[in-house]
């Protein structure tokens, strides 16, 4: 019976096989078809993004060989059969984005190429900060802290993979000049740490710094040397190569001391506190060992901090004015472009200033918690035009911008290290925020770490994994 039925299944299957067949036939055929018209499609795509892919590198090259401060966005335009755009946004004041984007306009998808953009000559005023922040920053964590065996730490600064930290010592005899290996967290090296005012006869205490170069400019706490420069091309060794007292032209007692620095094209700017001469200041070191005063501007306020990009310099003061914004084109003729005059300026000084493609980002010290107390301002830097303000309730120190995130180092309890999103139209909302055990005083960044400057100590910030 079994073998009747496989039979009589044999038998009744010859009509169907042969229907069967057909109908395979059939669908190769028809898959034949389909993969006829898809490879037609594909080859049409392939040809559409090689042609594509072509003109994309070609405008990508015509942008790349453009002056950087003539890199902009384009929009979309029509050219030799091929929609085609560029978009630019700032990285840094040195550093831009570019992407091209070129689509066939008979068919086929889009050819994006994007670079980052770096301008040569900021590269003495560039950060060691990533190009491009990541997410992960709604809560940061402190990965470890770096002790120096005293207190006052009020400055620090990261480049060629060193660690530079400033300190503002109660005792004369204590090291206020530090470097540190951080390469290795695990295994954290303080390479060397020298007392600058026993070197040179000044007074103890350095209150900022900045690295150029194979030296180090400090602004001192002495009335009789402001700035001092530290060659530190041996970090286990460094020296101080001269020492600067900025020029007295009244009667008045000498009274300039403390300050703020900044360095770009072999000039130091240095500001002072409150007195009867300049509080602002240009100095030649193109010779690091002899120093030349090139010129200054009478801000009548102490000058807490600066940012020069270009002919412009940026000053948050303690005066009526919070931001100062001076054409240092001509160092011997210092003249003033414009001002910004925020509310509650008695009790709330320009603290900290920071500028970024154009866009310029301030802080204040804390004022109380009515209206117009806000301590965190954007500003269009070409017009001073108010974008957006944050009320924190405390001082900020500190800014880095960077990947639409604000980095703020601040005197908040519990709060000292904060991340703020930018969010469009000079919106800002809370990221995230780190306890620090202490008033965060300054910061510096490596790659996606910060380095905190917290009076006995530097704290590495990290975003979470």
């Amino acid at each position: 019976m079994k073998v009747k039925s496989i039979g009589k299944t044999n038998s009744g299957s010859s009509t169907l096989e042969i229907m069967l067949a057909f109908a395979i036939f059939a669908l190769l055929v028809t898959a034949i078809v389909v993969v006829s018209f898809g490879n037609e499609k594909i080859v049409k795509d392939s040809a559409g993004s090689l042609g594509a892919l072509y003109e994309a590198k070609e405008l990508l090259n015509s942008e790349l060989s453009k002056e950087f401060s003539l890199l902009s966005s384009v929009s979309a335009y029509e050219e030799d059969g091929y929609e085609k755009s560029v978009h630019m946004e700032y990285v840094s004041d040195f550093s831009k984005f570019i992407s091209v984007s070129v689509k066939p306009n008979f068919a086929g998808t889009p050819v994006k190429l994007e670079r980052v953009v770096t301008d040569p000559s900021g590269l003495d005023s560039a950060d060691s900060c990533s190009l491009v922040f990541g997410g992960g920053w709604e809560n940061p964590n402190q990965s470890g802290a770096i002790y120096l065996g005293t207190g006052g730490i009020t400055s620090v600064e990261f480049t060629g993979g060193l660690l530079y930290a400033g300190v503002n010592t109660s005792t004369g005899s204590d090291p206020d000049f530090y470097i540190v290996d951080v390469t290795d967290e695990s295994n954290i090296n303080i390479l060397a740490g020298i007392d600058t005012g026993q070197i040179s006869g000044t007074a103890p205490g350095l209150e900022d710094l900045v690295i150029s170069g194979g030296y180090a400019y400090v602004a001192n706490t002495s009335i009789n040397a402001q700035l001092q420069v530290i060659d530190i091309d041996d970090p286990a060794n460094p020296v101080v190569v001269s020492h600067f007292k900025l020029p007295k032209f009244t009667a008045f007692t000498e009274n300039r001391k403390w300050g703020s620095v900044f360095y770009t094209g072999g000039r130091v700017y240095l500001g002072t506190n409150k007195s009867e001469e300049v509080e602002f200041n240009i100095i030649d070191v193109t010779d690091p060992f002899a120093p030349v005063w090139l010129g200054g501007y009478e801000i009548g306020a102490r000058v807490n901090d600066i940012y020069v990009l270009g002919d412009t310099a940026f000053l948050a003061t303690a005066g009526t004015s919070t931001v100062y914004v001076l054409d240092v084109g001509n160092p011997g003729n210092v003249s003033e472009i414009s001002r910004i005059e925020l509310p509650k300026w008695l009790t709330q000084s320009g603290k900290s200033i920071y500028h970024s493609g154009d866009l310029l980002y301030v802080g204040r010290t804390y004022g109380g918690t009515g209206a117009y107390n806000e301590e965190f301002y954007v500003f269009d830097s070409a017009t001073l035009t108010p974008i957006g303000s944050v009320k924190l309730t405390t001082t900020v120190n500190g800014i880095f911008f960077r990947s639409g995130l604000a980095f703020m180092a601040t005197k908040k309890a519990g709060e000292q290290f904060q991340v703020w999103q930018a969010s469009g139209a000079g919106n800002f909302t809370r990221q995230g925020s780190l306890d620090l055990g202490g008033d965060a005083l300054g910061m510096t960044c490596r790659g996606e770490i910060f380095y905190v400057a917290v009076s006995d100590s530097i704290k590495i910030i990290k975003k979470s994994p």
